[in-house]
């Protein structure tokens, strides 16, 4: 059995939270509060910052207010590639970029400037790599991750989501949350449940390797093997760190005392992009239909649907439904 206090770590040193809070990193922590469609996401010791689904900036710590910074320049066009041919702008953008942010180090004041100054640049670049290699899962993952923690209906949600595209051993999370009910009794109790959210854009998602089946398979055995306590003792360092930052809009923000039980833990279904007439929906549904109804009585874990009432993507608990009131919306 894995050990829980080593399965999972995902957090930040004091010194990395005060550099973020009040040193060198202040500014930074501020254009995220103050830029939505930008994400902070804790991981061991160093953080990453999304946008659009794509990872904007890694920062790693790596002594005494000195950091590591990385941006990912294979979203910038290869020298010949023709989608870029009539931006005769971009290479001489890139290579400026390349040039200002030659360094990779932020250890003193001018070098986050620049960084933070190349943020709107580097945004762009990674707008037109996007716009033609599109991945609209990932970047509705992190539509949900806006809607549920940032936007004016985030408190009333009962959903927030601590991470995404979160990998550990054996297992892979689009989306995991905390199931914090937006009751005045709820939000006065700082106990929270996990929840995993597969969401799937697009007909072909449902299918191959990256199937629904196989995630449910790979979570049973997750769990089997005694990773959660471990997943939950880094959702709690989690939360109290992102609350801490200012990170976490929901009611108070003093004297968080954060426990995350390991108890009846959810999986939740998130579907975008797909017409309810989808034959290749159907098709997956009857299938699957013995795995599909043998997960919903699985015991380790409860396997929800979200049943969307808006145009938005806000999670509320009564939103999520079992199977077979879910395929009973789909007229299946």
């Amino acid at each position: 059995m894995a050990n829980p206090e080593t399965s999972a770590k995902r957090e930040l040193s004091g010194e990395f939270i005060a550099d973020l809070k009040d040193g060198l990193l202040k500014s930074l922590l501020s254009l995220v509060k103050a830029d939505n469609t930008l994400m902070l996401a804790i991981r061991d010791n160093y953080l990453n910052i999304y946008y659009r689904g794509g990872n904007l900036l890694k920062l790693i710590r790596e002594g005494d207010s000195k950091y590591k910074a990385e941006f990912n320049w294979g979203y910038a066009p290869k020298d010949g590639e023709d989608k870029y041919n009539d931006l005769t702008f971009i290479k001489e953008e890139i290579a400026f970029l390349k040039e200002t942010l030659s360094e990779n180090y932020i250890s003193n004041d001018e070098d986050i400037k620049k960084r933070l100054t190349a943020f709107p640049r580097l945004k762009q670049i990674m707008d037109f790599y996007l716009t033609k290699k599109e991945n609209l899962e990932r970047e509705f993952q992190q539509l949900v991750v806006r809607e549920n923690n940032f936007s004016g209906l985030s408190n009333q949600t009962d959903y927030f989501i601590v991470d995404i595209e979160a990998a550990y051993p054996g297992a892979r999370f689009d989306l995991l949350a905390a199931k914090w009910p937006a009751t005045q009794k709820d939000r006065r109790n700082d106990q929270v449940s996990l929840a995993f959210i597969e969401m799937k854009y697009g007909e072909n998602a449902l299918t191959g390797d990256a199937g629904l089946t196989k995630h449910l398979k790979d979570l049973k055995d997750f769990i089997e093997k005694g990773q959660l306590p471990g997943l939950c003792q880094t959702v709690k360092k989690q939360l109290i760190q992102l609350n801490d930052l200012g990170l976490l809009r929901h009611t108070r923000t003093e004297n968080r005392a954060f426990e995350v039980t390991a108890d009846n833990p959810e999986v939740i279904l998130l579907l975008a992009g797909y017409p309810l007439q989808s034959q290749r929906l159907k098709n997956l549904f009857e299938d699957k239909k013995d795995d599909l109804e043998l997960y919903s009585k699985e015991a380790s874990f409860n396997l929800k649907f979200h049943l969307p009432h808006s145009a938005g993507y806000g999670l509320f608990c009564k939103d999520m439904v079992g199977l077979r009131k879910f395929k009973e919306y789909l007229g299946f």
